[in-house]
């Protein structure tokens, strides 16, 4: 999957993930998963094809963000949805909504208001919350950090 997150113009990452896993049957705990071959030293061998799922994935995700980045101007491609999901099998999304191998859905996930991370409580909680301002200086000084000159470097070699 891969998805668009904006603070507050849409899902957060944990209102994202909930709703992707809503209804996902999660697999016994006595059932041995199987990751692949496993080779006589326990160490995964490598899956024919997996770098193609991959690129497949890392092309949707650089085309997402340039874009994001392009959008305001003519170049920007307008996305139908936050989340694309792309099957490498066939892939039930939803009930009875079955993707085929290969193929890609656009879906739009909202973003959760009672999410413990960007709900409305939370966000009204920020907005609320005066934060002075901390200049650089300020906060270098609150890490312990201190920014020598090239002549104070030379000094202290």
């Amino acid at each position: 999957d891969v998805c668009i997150i904006q603070p507050y113009l849409g899902p957060c990452y944990a209102c994202w993930a909930a709703e992707l896993r809503e209804g996902l049957v999660d697999p016994r705990a006595d059932v041995e998963l199987d990751y692949g071959m496993i080779g006589a030293d326990g160490t995964l061998e490598a899956e024919p094809g997996l770098w193609l799922d991959v690129v497949r994935v890392a092309a949707a995700q650089a085309d997402i963000a340039l874009s994001y980045l392009l959008r305001a101007t003519d170049a920007r491609k307008p996305l139908p949805g936050n989340t694309i999901i792309l099957a490498n099998n066939v892939l039930e999304i939803a009930e009875g909504h079955h993707l085929l191998p290969f193929s890609a859905e656009w879906v739009q996930i909202e973003r959760d208001p009672h999410c413990l991370v960007c709900g409305d409580a939370v966000r009204a909680d920020r907005l609320q919350e005066k934060q002075p301002e901390l200049s650089l200086d300020d906060l270098m000084h609150e890490a312990g950090i201190s920014l020598e000159t090239p002549e104070e470097e030379e000094q202290s070699s």
